[in-house]
């Protein structure tokens, strides 16, 4: 999910079927973004290549 408010609203209007998550390349993004002046950044990088690892499987 990207943020678009209708992906929520759809969400709260489910009855609790539907569970809003965020899209992990759109959080990926600033991460990319900022790890240059944030070397920790880097850590939550690895951590979202191990998503993405999981999500190929």
């Amino acid at each position: 999910m990207d943020g678009l408010s209708t992906y929520e609203s759809a969400a709260a209007g489910s009855g609790g079927k539907l569970t809003p998550v965020n899209c992990w390349m759109h959080a990926r993004r600033k991460y990319v973004e900022y790890v240059e002046a944030f070397p920790q950044a880097e850590e939550a990088l690895e951590m979202i290549a191990g998503l993405y690892a999981v999500e190929r499987e």
